[in-house]
C-alpha cells in the first residue's frame, strides 16, 4: 500500500509579518489551557475527523493546501453538527486566487501561498460563502496546548515541511531510529504542507494531509510541524448547546471575546 500524496504547497511565514506573532497563550485566560480535574492526566482522546474520506478539493491538481485544509476543517466541523456543507472546486480555485495571486489557466502562478494569507481570506471573504470566525496562533511544541486547542476548538489547521520518508510510510508517519535515517528524513526533503490535526491520543496525532486520514506520532509532529492555528467557526459553537467536545458553550465565548 503506497500514500496517496497531493500536491503540496504551503509557504513559511515571513518572520516579520506580525500577523503571525498573535499567540493562543498570550490571548486566553490560562484556565482555558488547563484539563479539567475530570482528566488530570490530560484532555481525553479525540478524533473529529470521522472515518469518511474528504473532498480533494483541487489538491491533487494545485497547490491549493492552505485553502484546502481551511476546506477541510469547515467540512469536519460541520459534520460534528451533523451538518453537511457544500464547497466546490469553483470556491477552492477562486478562494487560492484571492489569497496567492494565483490565474487559473496559468500555472507558472500556481506557487502555493502562506498559511496566513489563506485564513485571512477565509475570515474576511469565505470559502463558498463559508468563512471562520476567526484565528489564532497555537505553539506546536507544547504537547498539552495542542491537545487542549484541539479539545477545545476541534482540527488545528498546521504547516508542516515534510520528509521524502512520508512516500513509504502509507498508514502512520514516524522518526526511524538515528542510525536508519537518510536524506528522506530531512525536513521539507518533499515539500511544504498545510493540512489538519483532527484528533490526537497519548501516542499520536489524527492528521488529514490530503483526503485519507494518517497517523503521526508525536515526535514526528515535532520534527516537522512547526506552525499551528485553532480556528473558530459557527458551525463549532452554535446555539445555546456545548461544543461537540462538550466544553461549555458561554466559557468559550468568554475566551474568544479576548482575541
Amino acid at each position: 500500500m503506497t500514500l496517496e500524496i497531493g500536491k503540496l504547497g504551503r509557504v513559511e511565514p515571513a518572520s516579520d509579518d506580525v500577523r503571525t506573532r498573535s499567540r493562543l497563550a498570550r490571548a486566553l485566560p490560562a484556565s482555558a489551557l488547563i484539563p479539567p480535574r475530570s482528566y488530570p492526566a490530560g484532555p481525553p482522546d479525540r478524533d473529529y475527523l470521522g472515518d469518511e474520506d474528504y473532498p480533494w478539493f483541487l489538491n491533487d491538481r494545485l497547490g491549493c493546501c492552505t485553502i484546502t485544509g481551511i476546506a477541510h476543517y469547515l467540512v469536519a466541523a460541520a459534520r460534528q453538527r451533523g451538518v453537511t456543507i457544500t464547497i466546490t472546486d469553483d470556491d477552492i480555485r477562486t478562494a487560492y486566487s484571492r489569497a496567492t495571486g494565483y490565474i487559473p489557466g496559468r500555472p507558472e502562478t500556481d506557487r502555493g501561498g502562506q498559511c496566513i494569507n489563506a485564513l485571512v481570506v477565509a475570515r474576511n471573504e469565505g470559502i463558498g460563502g463559508h468563512k471562520i470566525g476567526g484565528f489564532a496562533r497555537v505553539d506546536m511544541t507544547d504537547k498539552l496546548q495542542v491537545e487542549a486547542m484541539i479539545n477545545l476548538t476541534g482540527p488545528l489547521f498546521v504547516g508542516s515541511d515534510l520528509p521524502k520518508r512520508i512516500e513509504s510510510q502509507p498508514d502512520e508517519w514516524f522518526r526511524p531510529p538515528l542510525e536508519e535515517r537518510t536524506v528522506a528524513d530531512k525536513p521539507r526533503s518533499l515539500g511544504g504542507h498545510a493540512y489538519l490535526y483532527g484528533g490526537y491520543n497519548h501516542r499520536k496525532i489524527k492528521a488529514l494531509p490530503w483526503r485519507k486520514r494518517v497517523d503521526q506520532r508525536w515526535d514526528w509532529s515535532f520534527s516537522y510541524t512547526d506552525e499551528g492555528w485553532a480556528l473558530f467557526d459557527k458551525h463549532w459553537v452554535d446555539g445555546d448547546c456545548p461544543t461537540p467536545s462538550g466544553f461549555p458553550l458561554e466559557r468559550l465565548r468568554q475566551y474568544l471575546a479576548s482575541l
